[in-house]
């Protein structure tokens, strides 16, 4: 992966501070040291803000994947619970018809009994 050339810069800056703290040391001029490490700042200013730009990039596209996989398996879940609903809807009716033949079972036992009680105490 190939450096940004703000990273180059800010890397050229520092080396040029250094020489320039060296040659600010031999000369007595301060202008030698101070430039380079306005430079050197600067790029580094600079470099930071692309940095935290592009981090912020990364961090929104990652947001944005979570919440669309998110968005995904809330999807797939009311899915499963509308099927499961269906199922569970289907085996109710199911069981509702059993009962109400068990029951009209029931109740034609009884009546044959009340007829059969009946017809022995005539």
């Amino acid at each position: 992966m190939s450096k940004h050339w703000l990273d180059i810069s800010e890397y050229v800056c520092l080396a040029g501070s250094v020489l320039g703290t060296i040659a600010s040391a031999t000369s007595g001029q301060v202008i030698y040291a101070a430039a380079p490490l306005t430079l050197a700042l600067s790029a580094s200013v600079a470099n930071r803000k692309r940095l935290d730009k592009l981090q912020q990039q990364e961090q929104k596209a990652a947001l944005t994947d979570i919440q669309e996989t998110f968005l995904e398996d809330l999807d797939r879940v009311d899915s499963q619970t509308s099927k499961l609903q269906e199922t569970l809807n289907l085996q109710t009716q199911e069981q509702e018809k059993k009962l109400e033949v068990i029951t009209e079972q029931l109740k034609q036992k009884l009546v044959a009994q009340r007829e059969n009680i009946e017809w022995q105490t005539q």
